[in-house]
């Protein structure tokens, strides 16, 4: 189990009702406390992962550039907002966060799995991009 008693490895599409209530739960309750930079932080993302999935993606957003704001190097943060960007459509800003989020993986000794997810998302973004505007 990780955090919050989740199972984050399920993938979120297969969290549960029950498993986002928790998440937004738990999140708010760290965020609210504001006793730790880092796990504020961490929680804003999740919590921004939340949102997004639930299609609030103002909410995401918010949540996001705060943790980014927080933790200025938060790789994980910029590639979830580039994520809420890119559901949003708004293709500049996504590519612009998943460039940042791939950048600090690669300084900063990301995963592979990181790296590699990030360099997806960038050409699929770009696919994407072209078929809308061309």
């Amino acid at each position: 189990m990780g955090r919050y008693g989740i199972d984050w490895s399920k993938g979120q599409k297969n969290l549960t009702d029950e498993d986002w209530n928790t998440v937004l739960t738990e999140t708010t309750k760290i965020i609210d406390k504001n006793e730790s930079v880092r796990e504020v932080a961490f929680s804003l993302n999740d919590r921004g992962i939340y949102y997004e999935e639930i299609e609030e993606f103002e909410k995401a957003i918010s949540d996001l550039d705060y943790a980014i704001k927080l933790i200025p190097n938060f790789a994980y943060a910029f590639f979830n907002r580039g994520h809420t960007y890119w559901s949003m459509k708004q293709y500049d800003k996504a590519l612009a966060d998943f460039n940042e989020a791939l950048h600090l993986y690669l300084t900063l000794q990301g995963t592979e799995k990181s790296i590699e997810k990030t360099k997806k998302a960038i050409k699929m973004i770009l696919k994407e991009k072209e078929a809308n505007n061309g």
